[in-house]
């Protein structure tokens, strides 16, 4: 009973000296003083994995349980080259730890991880393969390419077609200048088939840059780019086209023919056939004025437009005020038509016959329901004709009975149609 005594005055006095030395010399690592050649390891780096960058890369890891790590040390190029750190484990997230190694050349690196803890014992290795790029990567990146442009609303918005996605881009910055000549960045992602360029049917030709940028791994930590210039030209451009909205209008100048019945002229009711009047409640719009002179009328669209395509449809067909020769004129001054007196040089200067309709031959106008259907129907191309808001028709001869010569006139339906986006 008494060696026991002894051997627990020997085991506290043992202890009661470490404690003094302990608050003497700071922290110790107990396991100093046992005997044996036990090796103590700190606890290792968990959950590894790189990201890679340009000639460099990005080491993370989770730290385990041991309260006591306090750096790591990081080794490749068969152990010729390192880095050793200090971790605040106060600061981290998660306890994971993000490491960048910088100045790497383009290459595959193999490293070994090693955490180290307060007392200066390192952990068992965790190894991990990374790689990084550089100037031989960026030399095969690819562009993606721009298959064309598309207007696509009056407001003159230009959608960019792209070509297919490039699997390791993650999109692509097209820089452009816009209606005040300031540089514009638009970014299209990898997965869009397009971006939109507001106003730029609007736009003067200039280069638009390209650029595509990559993730050459999913988890990189730097992006490469790739930079190509087009030229954008908006007369390139494949023009929209949409109906002129009605009902339109009319101004009654000096030298029109009076009429009636404009408002028929664009309610919408069209002949289904020769003599069908019953469609159009047995009525159409005509002038009044009976005479061998041409006459005209002028009919205001609202606003000025690029015609693309003009349509009269007709009420008398191959007889009475059919019209036979008939101008279709736009007029390209400023402002509301003059209404002058006289009727000269002055008077047509602003005015330009934009298409003649001539309907006296039966070959192209036969005496059946597929003449009558074929209208006085005309297509424009974008630059043969001037930006109008005021149009007029101007019938040089009608009718097609022997002893008719005269320009009275009557009509259907007129419809406009222009281009958009202009």
């Amino acid at each position: 009973m008494c060696k026991i005594m002894k051997d627990i005055v020997k085991i506290l006095s043992l202890i009661y000296l470490l404690v003094f030395v302990s608050s003497c010399l700071g922290e110790i690592d107990p396991l100093d003083y046992i005997e044996g050649d036990e090796i103590r390891y700190a606890g290792k780096a968990n959950d590894v994995l790189y990201r890679a960058g340009q000639n460099r890369l990005e080491i993370q890891f989770t730290l385990g349980p041991d309260p006591n790590i306090s750096g790591a040390a990081i080794y490749w190029n068969l152990n010729r080259d390192s880095i050793i750190f200090d971790i605040d484990r106060s600061s981290l997230e998660n306890n994971r730890v993000n490491k960048v190694i910088e100045n790497l050349t383009e290459n595959i690196y193999n490293f070994e991880i090693y955490t180290i803890d307060k007392f200066g014992n390192r952990s068992v290795p965790v190894n991990i393969t990374g790689r990084t790029y550089g100037d031989r990567y960026a030399t095969v990146m690819a562009d993606r390419e721009i298959e064309g442009f598309e207007l696509i609303n009056k407001e003159g918005d230009v959608k960019v077609l792209f070509a297919d996605s490039i699997i390791t881009s993650r999109g692509v910055y097209l820089e452009y200048k816009d209606i005040d000549n300031e540089t514009k960045k638009m970014f299209v992602d990898n997965t869009a088939l397009y971006g939109i360029i507001p106003g730029a049917s609007k736009l003067g030709v200039q280069p638009l840059k390209i650029k595509t940028f990559f993730l050459p791994e999913p988890l990189a930590i730097d992006t490469f780019f790739s930079v190509n210039t087009i030229t954008y030209d908006p007369d390139d451009l494949s023009p929209l086209v949409d109906i002129v909205s009605k009902p339109y209008s009319y101004i009654e100048l000096k030298g029109d023919a009076t009429a009636q019945g404009w408002n028929l002229l664009w309610d919408g009711r069209i002949m289904s056939g020769k003599e069908k009047y019953d469609d159009v409640g047995w009525n159409s719009f005509n002038t009044n004025i009976d005479g061998n002179d041409p006459q005209w009328v002028t009919i205001d669209v609202g606003a000025p437009i690029k015609i693309e395509r003009i349509r009269a449809d007709f009420y008398y067909y191959r007889s009475g005020t059919m019209p036979k020769n008939m101008d279709i004129m736009a007029y390209k001054g400023e402002g509301v038509p003059p209404s002058l007196e006289i009727i000269d040089a002055d008077y047509w200067k602003d005015w330009q016959v934009i298409n003649t309709f001539d309907t006296s031959s039966t070959a192209d106008y036969p005496n059946n329901d597929e003449g009558f259907n074929k209208g006085l129907d005309k297509t424009f191309e974008y630059n043969s004709v001037p930006i109008a808001r005021y149009y007029r028709l101007r019938n040089n001869q009608a009718g097609y009975y022997a002893d008719w010569a005269k320009s009275r006139f009557s009509l259907s339906e007129l419809t406009f149609w222009e281009y958009v986006g202009y």
